[in-house]
């Protein structure tokens, strides 16, 4: 299953992701700037473009 590796590649990168029914969903912190909000983005497509690079060698 695809979601609980990019959970934890998300991990890996201080981005707090959840997997749900096959989606992933960031836990962003109580305050965040808009910069902070794409610093987070760019991490989780990271992390999604890791493991559908690894996904893709099975």
């Amino acid at each position: 299953m695809i979601p609980w590796p990019c959970r934890t590649m998300g991990f890996e990168k201080s981005v707090i992701m959840r997997s749900t029914q096959g989606r992933m969903i960031m836990a962003p912190a109580l305050a965040i700037t808009g910069a902070d909000r794409y610093d987070r983005m760019d991490k989780v497509r990271l992390a999604v473009d890791r493991e559908t690079r690894e996904h893709a060698r099975l």
